[in-house]
């Protein structure tokens, strides 16, 4: 489930950069808030979907919850973006990674399986649920990390695991969790999954001679 534990960020100069970045959008996602609020109907909407009413009420009180018409553009490689001042209406929702905004997904509520990235920056809902599994994190990592299908869907489990919003790069950090985690995902879904992670592979692997010394190699 979602919380509030978020981890510090390593390195000094990571995280003010990301803080940096995290306060323009910041900024970007109060002023679509504050210019258009989200309506009683808005809300009695995404209760009809089935949102967890925690869920809701953890990301309107972060600031992470607006609404906005917005432009949704397709660009030749990674995820469908999003620009604001468009003409389809989209819920937006903040989406951060050890606790620093790093992009805003917009949603469609009649269409969940359309979703778009503010920056493109962002490759999962629920990072959080994500480090819980990674034994590079934490050496009594989780054992199994939930795959949900859409943010809605996302939304509906009350933030439970984790929705990928970029599939271009999210196998190489899935396989990085290693065998020990089991991704648990819908019925039906398992082969394309399969399938997505075998994408892209693993690195060859290639026998060679000893090194030889530089002043050897110059010689010759």
């Amino acid at each position: 489930m979602i919380g509030m534990d978020y981890l510090a960020l390593a390195n000094d100069a990571d995280f003010d950069a990301a803080l940096a970045g995290g306060c323009d959008l910041r900024d970007e996602l109060l002023g679509l808030a504050t210019s258009q609020p989200m309506s009683a109907a808005g809300m009695q909407r995404l209760f009809e979907l089935g949102v967890a009413p925690r869920i809701f009420g953890v990301l309107h009180g972060a600031g992470d919850l607006a609404v906005a018409r917005v432009a949704i553009t397709s660009p030749a490689r990674g995820p469908m973006l999003w620009e604001p001042e468009g003409t389809e209406p989209r819920l937006l929702v903040g989406v951060r990674e050890q606790g620093v905004l790093v992009d805003i997904v917009s949603l469609s509520t009649e269409n969940p399986d359309s979703w778009a990235l503010r920056r493109g920056a962002a490759w999962c809902l629920g990072h959080e649920a994500f480090e819980r599994c990674d034994p590079a994190v934490h050496w009594d990592h989780a054992q199994r990390l939930r795959i949900q299908a859409t943010p809605i869907d996302w939304m509906r489990s009350g933030g439970e695991g984790i929705c990928v919003l970029d599939w271009s790069v999210a196998p190489h950090h899935l396989r990085s969790l290693g065998e020990d985690v089991q991704l648990c995902c819908d019925r039906g879904a398992g082969a394309a999954l399969r399938g997505l992670l075998r994408f892209g592979g693993v690195p060859g692997v290639r026998e060679i001679g000893p090194i030889r010394p530089a002043n050897e190699r110059r010689a010759a």
